[in-house]
């Protein structure tokens, strides 16, 4: 692979997800806003990020916190205004960290203008800018199509005597962007924003966009043998959905927004494709440089702490990838549980236990390292856990509906942990949702002291990927050993070469196998770059060395040429 240029600095960058409502309230009312993130940027830049993925910022309902949009180009006042917004922009592009939004393409609010002209009658010119149909007899919805989230995919308007689709909430009508109208629309939004000076949008549910014209029956599905959690017993889970998601025509639709994006200086576009199969999700690629520049990898977000997991789904996502494109990575976001909580949780996601501190360094040793760019949810460089909360506290509407098997997303998304001090040190009136009890140890201001922190280990890590090439750009190649015990891989760029290995046990583990393997021979000694039990700077010979428990290995050898 060749040097990096100046217009895929997404290849290098380290990205950090914000959830507006819960990093900072700047204007005590307890939510989170525009300028609480502004307050917040030197931290992020000490931190080492290169760019910030911003949860939607538009007007909205807040049925669903944000992503049931009122308004594509304005900003909700709950965060602050335009002002606010060009303020935040010029601030992070002053301190070279990029600023991408979350852009929600497959649905509205049933409140925005669009849809309550759409639903006015049947004969308004923005009827067709929704999906309407008449039921397939009285009573019976079109089809048999569910939602995402809970019952039936149609919801019947009493006004107008047709039912209108929904892929998940019945207050977030699908779009039917198979009527160049809406596509007009939606484009001249996402330029409206690249206009203002946005580096690119992380582009919600591109899976959906597109809907079978004949609106065809979903064959059955039996989920039983491969469910991941609760919500996958849901009886969306049921049907195979050939019809109502991964169509043609949504590539068709990508390829001209890439094109619109690519019209701009240095922009991305990165896109949630909410499916476990890993060659639907590598397909939004396209070509490799037509569709989109990066696609999340849900099975990422379900891997359990097992080397082999993590080998296993990195492999399979690598093998998936067209030519040319290029991984993306990431353990948690906003609507998945905390990986700290998956890793060390007491209780599925509840809670954690005293490896929390140690598994974190390991997880984020494999996303800071593995070839591809990283996504940082915010608070997991502290090691925040998912929190507990009671019925009455819910917020999130899917947790209200499933609560206790399901308590909702919630969990992964209380305030941002500043201090040891009230609520947090988030806001001085009441946080949107309670701060989660741990804040009063596990917190920013006491782990910045810590040299031996999790936050420590993190900047370390992510100042040594800026430091080596191999680390941000270098070719991957996981190593065969006999352990179970260990994941080892090597980095490669140019004459450079990085040896990660990471011990996931909580025991001492033996290294002799990895010394003896092909590709790390001949035995030249090796320098520690970084590590959790080792000063940089030390030197080892595999074949005799031991990795302490959950220890972190990231070392290169010490003569100069490269590694056969």
């Amino acid at each position: 692979m060749g040097e990096s240029t100046k217009n895929d600095w997404w290849k290098r960058a380290v990205f950090y997800e914000i959830y507006v409502r819960s990093f900072k309230d700047s204007n005590r009312d307890g939510v989170g806003d525009l300028p609480g993130i502004i307050e917040k940027l030197e931290y992020l830049h000490s931190l080492g990020v290169d760019a910030l993925w911003l949860t939607p910022i538009n007007p909205s309902t807040d049925y669903d916190f944000g992503y049931d949009v009122t308004d594509y180009t304005g900003v909700n006042p709950l965060f602050g205004n335009i002002s606010d917004f060009q303020l935040l922009l010029k601030e992070a592009h002053a301190l070279n960290i990029k600023l991408i939004l979350d852009f929600v393409l497959n649905h509205t609010s049933v409140e925005h203008p669009w849809f309550l002209e759409s639903r006015s009658s049947r004969t308004n010119p923005k009827r067709d800018w929704y999906i309407w149909r008449d039921g397939r007899s009285p009573g019976k919805p079109p089809n048999r199509w569910m939602s995402r989230v809970i019952g039936k995919a149609w919801e019947f308007d009493q006004n107008t005597g047709q039912y209108y689709y929904h892929a998940f909430f019945k207050q977030q009508p699908d779009l039917n962007w198979r009527n160049p109208e809406v596509k007009k629309a939606m484009f001249e939004a996402a330029k409206y924003w690249l206009d203002l000076g946005v580096d690119g949008f992380r582009l919600d549910l591109v899976n959906h966009l597109v809907e079978d014209e004949l609106l065809r029956e979903n064959p059955f599905n039996n989920p039983l043998n491969s469910s991941r959690s609760i919500q996958e017993m849901l009886p969306y889970e049921w049907q195979k959905h050939l019809y109502d998601r991964d169509l043609p025509e949504t590539h068709e639709i990508l390829k001209e927004l890439r094109s619109l994006t690519d019209s701009f200086s240095s922009r991305v576009l990165v896109g949630e494709a909410a499916t476990f199969d890993t060659s639907a999700a590598a397909s939004y690629y396209g070509s490799g440089d037509d569709e989109l520049h990066l696609v999340f990898n849900f099975n990422f977000f379900t891997c359990p702490f097992q080397p082999r997991s993590f080998l296993h789904t990195a492999l399979e996502w690598h093998d998936a990838l067209p030519s040319g494109a290029w991984p993306c990575l990431a353990l948690s976001n906003h609507d998945q549980p905390r990986h700290i909580g998956r890793f060390a949780g007491s209780f599925l996601v509840y809670g954690e236990s005293q490896d929390a501190v140690p598994k974190g360094k390991i997880a984020a040793s494999f996303l800071l390292t593995l070839r591809g760019s990283p996504f940082l949810y915010y608070g997991e460089e502290i090691g925040m856990r998912n929190s507990f909360l009671w019925p009455w506290e819910v917020k999130d509407p899917a947790g209200k509906i499933f609560w206790p098997a399901f308590q909702g997303r919630d969990m992964s998304r209380t305030p941002m942990q500043w201090s040891p001090s009230s609520n947090a040190g988030f806001s001085t009136a009441k946080p949107w949702l309670r701060p989660d009890p741990s804040y009063s140890e596990c917190n920013v201001l006491y782990q910045e002291q810590d040299p031996y922190s999790l936050l420590s280990f993190y900047r370390k890590l992510i100042r040594l990927r800026k430091e080596r090439e191999a680390l941000a750009l270098g070719a991957l190649e996981f190593i065969p050993v006999t352990s179970s015990d260990y994941l080892a891989y090597m980095r490669k760029f140019n004459n450079e070469s990085i040896l990660i290995v990471l011990n996931f046990r909580n025991t001492m583990v033996s290294l002799s196998s990895l010394g003896e393997a092909h590709q790390l021979r001949p035995p030249w000694p090796w320098k520690v770059l970084l590590g959790t039990s080792r000063k940089a700077g030390e030197t080892l010979d595999l074949r005799s060395a031991w990795m302490r428990p959950y220890e972190v290995l990231i070392a290169e050898p010490v003569s100069k040429g490269e590694v056969e």
